[in-house]
């Protein structure tokens, strides 16, 4: 399995990823719990730091 940084996973999450890609990181995210695991928590962060610094 190819080692995706936070930075990689974030811009999937964002939709801000292009192909192939995308479609790779996708693939990655379905064979591998860890890895859908680790994206969804970066989410939550993403959308817990939102919420506390919403105005």
């Amino acid at each position: 399995m190819k080692n995706y940084d936070d930075e990689t996973l974030m811009a999937f999450a964002d939709g801000q990823l292009d192909e192939p890609d995308f479609s790779e990181l996708a693939a990655a995210i379905e064979a591998e719990p860890a890895l859908a695991e680790r994206l969804e928590l970066l989410v939550l962060g993403k959308d817990l730091a939102k919420a506390v610094y919403a105005p």
